[in-house]
């Protein structure tokens, strides 16, 4: 029987015990999460006798779903036989978790981060450690005091999932919820055990510019600083660990400035609100981009899974279908792919005409509806004839470090048309299909629909002039009382304390120079090797203790990014330079980054 056949069964009719020995006393029967009917029959060989012990079977009966919706939990059970079917006979399997014991909530919950991770952390981080989240995640939702608050839906996407966005899985939910878990117990609510999570992330972490690869929880915090994106994955980490529900918000271009930028919203009583990562305000939807973000044209979260936000959904033969993506009760879903789903925020921070309340409390920010608006648009596509034009890929591009870049990628339905939620202000939409294709200005602030015709084709000459307007700005009343700013400037002193008094304990260059003197290699190059490496700076030093070759590991060192001597272990350099062998050509070592 495959792995899939014993997660698929559903209830079983027959028992059969067909040991041949004569020395069995007790003999455990495997279910795998399936029902033992009334009445069922059991099977024994002649001379057997055999006492059903039912106290476990009652317990089994009552154990109960993690995913409670059979159609939702069907399509997963089929998505996860696709991942294992990719993978095929893979050395030392990947799938062997699934025959550990566990309950029925934490296979069920296995099996839906193993449908939707990505390969390489199925691969690289194993079952032991997808587990071992999994188990977390149901210890913080039964510890913390608004754990049980949290909808079926909302965990599953919101807290489970380890991933955050592009970083390496790390053992953050461990580390991380042993640090709070009492700091945050105490807050009361989940408000304000949001914003006392923010507070603790930036004891540990501000915001710096790095490359673009993204550094793990762990390795940022050991850094001590990171750029938005990196920011926004350990706070989104700390507040997943300690069952506070949180997805990373991202403007994939500014259309007011060169930029991008990303965020967190988190889960509260049925709301999202949003935080600034790392940069702790005294309540909640207040944050330094508060102004730019009315003028952002579009919003987005990436969240894990295919994820119905809150709409109705269908599932048959395989597809997976939103109800009333275009209006109606529930997020807007822009599209699902194979491993997650794209949701259009941008209405969380422009308005929809009329006047919203975006904080409660003392003082509260009101949007002045003839200020900020979004719109639901829609383009429609044409050929030459005038016809619609069905699977036409459809680009919104925002113009943003001197090009225009495709923020949202949508494809037409049988009337050529796409409908996605927008701010008021203009942008570039391009449409092809095969050899064809065309485009126009959207101006959104003055119409909510674009008609394109196909008529332009690969290799034609053409051009044109745009002038593009952002959406406005607004002005905003006080979200904060001089009494709440003053308390939260004060913690912001202490923080920045207690991080320095971290960093105050990397090496120093005098010691760096000891270890120099010590190992007889280069001072200089070592020195930097170690105050770039910062909280990594005892990996570095291990690796100069340990490596055969001195000059060629410094040679290696010497052409890395900075962020790979901050965050990469000293057995990966050793492995590295050990497998050179004295038959390759150490020229490698010369290349740039």
């Amino acid at each position: 029987m495959g792995l899939f056949d014993k997660l698929r069964g559903e209830f079983i009719d027959i028992i059969e015990f067909l040991d041949n020995t004569q020395d069995t006393i007790v003999y455990r029967f495997e279910r795998y999460g399936n029902e033992i009917k009334n009445n069922a029959k059991l099977i024994v060989r002649a001379g057997q006798i055999f006492l059903l012990l039912t106290i476990s079977l009652l317990y089994a009966c009552e154990e109960k779903h993690f995913i409670t919706d059979a159609t939702y939990r069907k399509m997963v059970e089929e998505d996860f036989q696709k991942k294992q079917e990719i993978f095929g006979k893979t050395p030392g399997d990947l799938f062997a978790i699934f025959d550990s014991s566990m309950t029925v909530k934490e296979r069920e919950a296995l099996m839906f981060l193993y449908a939707y991770s990505p390969l390489i952390d199925i691969s690289f981080s194993g079952g032991e450690f997808f587990l071992k989240n999994v188990r977390l995640s149901f210890r913080a939702q039964e510890e913390m005091p608004w754990g049980k608050a949290v909808p079926e839906e909302i965990f599953r996407h919101f807290v489970l999932p380890v991933r955050g966005g592009k970083e390496n899985l790390d053992s953050a939910r461990v580390v991380f919820y042993e640090e709070l878990k009492e700091r945050v117990a105490a807050c009361g609510s989940m408000e304000k055990a949001a914003l006392e999570v923010n507070h603790w992330c930036h004891e540990h972490v501000i915001y710096k510019p790095t490359n673009a690869r993204t550094s793990s929880p762990l390795a940022t915090k050991q850094r001590a600083y990171g750029r938005c994106g990196e920011e926004s994955v350990f706070t989104l980490a700390a507040l997943r660990a300690v069952g506070i529900p949180a997805r990373q918000i991202y403007t994939p271009r500014w259309a007011h400035c060169d930029d991008n930028h990303a965020w967190i919203e988190v889960w509260i009583d049925g709301e999202w609100k949003y935080l600034g990562a790392c940069e702790p305000e005294p309540r909640l939807n207040i944050a330094w981009f508060t102004l730019p973000v009315q003028r952002a044209l579009y919003v987005e979260a990436e969240v894990f899974g295919k994820y119905a936000g809150g709409k109705k959904y269908l599932y048959e033969n395989g597809n997976f279908k939103i109800w009333g993506k275009d209006g109606g009760e529930g997020e807007e879903i822009v599209s699902v792919g194979d491993n997650s789903t794209i949701v259009n925020v941008t209405s969380h921070y422009t308005d929809s005409g009329q006047k919203r309340v975006m904080q409660t409390g003392i003082l509260h920010l009101e949007v002045n509806a003839r200020e900020v608006r979004n719109r639901k648009t829609v383009v429609q596509i044409l050929d030459e004839k005038k016809q619609p034009v069905e699977h036409a890929k459809v680009e919104y591009k925002i113009f943003n470090y001197g090009e225009f870049y495709p923020v949202v990628t949508l494809y037409s339905d049988e009337q050529g048309e796409t409908v996605l939620t927008l701010a008021q202000g203009d942008l570039l939409v391009w449409a092809t299909k095969g050899e064809q294709f065309g485009f126009a200005r959207f101006p959104v602030s003055r119409q909510d629909t674009l008609v394109i015709t196909l008529d332009k084709k690969t290799g034609d000459a053409f051009s044109g002039q745009f002038s593009l307007v952002p959406p406005e700005q607004r002005d905003i009343k006080a979200l904060t009382t001089a009494e709440e700013r003053a308390v939260n400037d004060r913690r912001f002193v202490h923080e920045d304390s207690l991080r320095n008094a971290y960093i105050a304990t990397f090496m120093t260059t005098k010691r760096a120079r000891e270890i120099a003197d010590e190992l007889k290699i280069d001072t200089a190059r070592f020195t930097r090797y170690v105050k770039m490496a910062r909280g990594n700076d005892s990996e570095i030093e291990k690796l100069f203790r340990q490596a055969p070759d001195k000059e060629l590991a410094m040679r290696l060192l010497d052409v890395v990014t900075e962020k790979d001597l901050q965050d990469t272990p000293a057995d990966v350099w050793l492995a590295h330079l050990v497998q050179q062998g004295d038959g390759i050509d150490n020229e490698m070592f010369h290349c740039s980054f």
